[in-house]
């Protein structure tokens, strides 16, 4: 939920020199989650609303020893432009991934749109010569969209969409950023972690991500994948199957019973874990 993200963001990067705690929340690209470890990090890339904090409950159920990184989008601190193609959003990740861990095994996770990001991540670093270790995709849809079908929203209609899934419901549609940013505010008690610039930056960045979704051709990664499909409430643009003829490996799937919004809810992450657990052991050579 965002209330509860927004809080973790809070007391989970405010220790950390890289982000203090007079800074509010998280909008850098790198979005520490866990630090040290001596196991190859996990990295998971933000979904369309450009942010990684639904991934910060990882640091209290992936197994010990392995530091997490959320890539979120470049524009959110206002100092970049968005991306103009998954592409180009692909090639800033991998600048920041081989910042933190400059040599493989990468492992990579995204949840919806990010879970096409991390496979064109996957498949740069691949034919870069590097090594991927895991690749899950969280519910990722392999959907052909029409670009004049995208709607753009405003703060208001993207929060009083996507707002249930961070737990804030009382957002109307036609609210500004400021009475949305208010209304969270309340809602956190008085806390100002989500001002109306920063709602504003993630409302872009959710319509810059339904942009430069339409129209986007997956490339074949040479591996496998590991596939989490929410099964209530789907539809055929999800699910393992689409993803078949865009790696050449073995996509494992497994189901959870869950929709798809709530794929990393924190009631789901641990399931989520426990078998990401399983394949990240796999993946160590002494394992093979």
């Amino acid at each position: 939920m965002l209330i509860e993200s927004l809080a973790d963001t809070a007391r989970v990067v405010s220790p950390h020199d890289e982000l203090p705690a007079d800074r509010g929340p998280a909008l850098d690209v790198v979005l520490p989650i866990r630090l040290g470890g001596a196991e190859p990090a996990l990295f998971c890339i933000h979904p369309s609303s450009g942010v990684s904090w639904s991934y910060l409950g990882f640091a209290d159920e992936l197994a010990p020893g392995r530091p997490i990184y959320g890539l979120q989008a470049p524009d959110l601190g206002g100092s970049e432009a968005p991306a103009r193609s998954i592409e180009e959003l692909a090639d800033r990740c991998i600048r920041e991934i081989r910042a933190v861990q400059p040599a493989g095994p990468y492992h990579l996770l995204g949840w919806s749109f990010g879970g096409l990001v991390a496979h064109a991540i996957a498949t740069k670093l691949e034919n870069a010569g590097a090594t991927v270790g895991v690749l899950a995709l969280l519910d990722a849809d392999c959907a052909d969209l029409d670009g004049d079908s995208i709607e753009q929203l405003s703060v208001g209609a993207f929060v009083n969409a996507f707002g249930p899934i961070f737990g804030i419901r009382d957002v109307p549609a036609d609210a500004s950023a400021q009475e949305a940013a208010d209304l969270i505010r309340t809602r956190l008690g008085g806390a100002s972690l989500v001002d109306a610039d920063a709602l504003e930056r993630i409302t872009r960045s959710s319509n810059t991500a339904a942009r430069i979704r339409a129209g986007y051709r997956r490339p074949v990664f040479d591996g496998d994948m590991v596939y989490f499909s929410a099964t209530v409430d789907t539809s055929d643009i999800f699910g393992p199957v689409g993803w078949e003829p865009y790696v050449t490996g073995e996509v494992v799937n497994y189901d959870v019973e869950v929709t798809h919004d709530e794929l990393t809810s924190r009631h789901v992450l641990p399931i989520i874990a426990r078998v990401l657990d399983e394949h990240l052991q796999a993946s160590l050579p002494s394992a093979r």
